[in-house]
């Protein structure tokens, strides 16, 4: 359970990565100045960086999950398959015991998959 004072900070990041997104849009209008509406400027800005703030949940979590795939790489080693056609697919062996970099890495399959269908569709028009 979360403390009052936790999801009022918790609250207040997710607006801070909001205002942020404001704040990007708007010097992208304005020729790389603006202010957001919340009074997110440059200098806060800064001040967040200093302190590691992390703006992209998404990209931070990626990259932890990248990186525990690359130790688990390095420590279990990779088990390439060869599939019908010739290729290619990087599978985790079947005793890696944690669930959420097998998930992760069955959705990277499936968006791969997915941008690839994308891209020659695109290609074909």
């Amino acid at each position: 359970q979360y403390s009052k004072t936790d999801r009022a900070l918790a609250l207040w990041v997710r607006n801070q990565r909001t205002q942020k997104k404001y704040l990007d849009r708007s010097q992208v209008a304005k020729g790389g100045k603006g202010t957001a509406k919340s009074g997110l400027n440059e200098e806060r800005v800064r001040r967040l960086d200093e302190l590691g703030f992390v703006w992209e949940v998404n990209e931070a979590t990626w990259m932890e999950r990248f990186e525990s795939l690359k130790e688990y790489a390095k420590k279990e080693g990779m088990m390439t398959t060869t599939e019908e056609g010739g290729k290619g697919k990087v599978d985790l062996r079947g005793d890696c015991e944690d669930e959420g970099l097998v998930r992760w890495v069955a959705q990277q399959r499936y968006h791969y998959r997915n941008l690839m269908r994308d891209r020659a569709a695109a290609a074909t028009g």
